[in-house]
């Protein structure tokens, strides 16, 4: 599996579309609905992916700045390696197997305003095009 810049940023932009078509229209009740009592509303599930990409997003700012520092550049192609896949694989859709969110990353009991997670997640998404940006 190689970098494909293009590739994620077509992929990143098919996220905002389809999170704002998810949301379009809809109220506050209908964000914080459950379909199951033990299963996460629409806000809840936005919630831990903007605490998931903020995670993850340090992590890779990190990694880019101390390749900068010490001059670790290259051309690439470059190669995710076998734990890279796997998470990938992992992460993907469709799920294969569902874990527990670890309590870091889990959304909180009521969101104060569900209307800007939406906002937050296409913040996000602008994070991650220039972090992919960043690391070309």
């Amino acid at each position: 599996m190689n970098f494909d810049a293009v590739r994620l940023e077509q992929e990143i932009n098919d996220c905002r579309r389809r999170a704002e078509d998810l949301t379009s229209g809809l109220a506050v009740e209908q964000l914080i609905w459950r379909p199951l009592p033990d299963k996460w509303s629409i806000a809840e599930c936005f919630s831990h992916l903007n605490m998931t990409a903020a995670t993850v997003q340090s992590f890779m700012h990190k990694a880019i700045e101390r390749g900068r520092q010490e001059q670790k550049l290259g051309a690439g192609p470059f190669y995710i390696g076998l734990k890279g896949r796997f998470l990938v694989w992992i992460a993907e859709p469709p799920p294969k197997f569902r874990l527990p969110a670890p309590k870091a990353i889990r959304p909180p009991i009521r969101s104060p305003d569900p209307h800007k997670l939406l906002a937050d997640f296409l913040k996000v998404q602008d994070e991650w095009e220039r972090l992919i940006r960043a690391a070309e």
